[in-house]
């Protein structure tokens, strides 16, 4: 069996969401992200219901961002659980 092949093959049904809080380094760090994912055949999707990793990028120094993320938090896994069940 190729599990190279096979391997590829189950990573191009994965989706993944990035969500960038805090500076616009955050922002350039997950194109990144996003670049390396999507090279390894994960697909990106804005539908937080569809993506089966959320990737929450954030900055520990902005207290904006780091408020966000505590507020939003809670929301994302619910939207997970959703998702799971």
């Amino acid at each position: 069996m190729n599990f190279t092949r096979y391997f590829r093959i189950k990573m191009s049904n994965i989706k993944y969401q990035i969500i960038s809080l805090g500076c616009a380094k955050n922002t350039v760090d997950s194109e990144s992200i996003a670049q390396i994912l999507n090279l390894s055949g994960y697909s990106q999707t804005i539908d937080p219901n569809t993506a089966e990793i959320l990737i929450v990028n954030t900055c520990g120094f902005i207290e904006s961002a780091r408020e966000n993320l505590m507020l939003n938090s809670r929301n994302w896994q619910r939207i997970r659980m959703k998702t799971r069940s």
